[in-house]
């Protein structure tokens, strides 16, 4: 039995000097709660002519924006890019926003 338990450590020293198994202290990020970095922002048509699916940094929010109207959808804080896209495919011009945490941005799209 005690050769049995000798041979264990020995296993366990070299498996620790060789590098399969290593011995670290918790990061502080693993423990601590994540905070949310989502933002909001607010798209607005100011025309006729702009209508269509809400794009931001090129996928499909799935929110549609009628014309001569406004729309409110959660995003990633930071810059984002804005694009409107109707149901043809035809793509608008872009904006970018800029929402932080506590302060939504707001696009407002004049012309298509």
């Amino acid at each position: 039995m005690r050769v049995g338990v000798v041979l264990w450590i020995l296993i366990l020293a070299v498996m620790l000097i060789s590098g399969c198994i290593v011995v670290e202290q918790p990061s502080q990020q693993c423990c601590q709660p994540q905070q949310s970095q989502q933002c909001w922002l607010t798209v607005t048509s100011a025309s006729p002519d702009v209508w269509g699916y809400v794009w931001v940094d090129g996928k499909n929010t799935g929110v549609y924006l009628l014309c001569l109207s406004s729309v409110t959808i959660p995003v990633r804080c930071g810059p984002v890019v804005v694009q409107v896209i109707d149901e043809y495919g035809v793509a608008s011009h872009t904006e970018i926003g800029y929402p932080r945490i506590g302060y939504p941005a707001e696009v407002v799209f004049y012309y298509w």
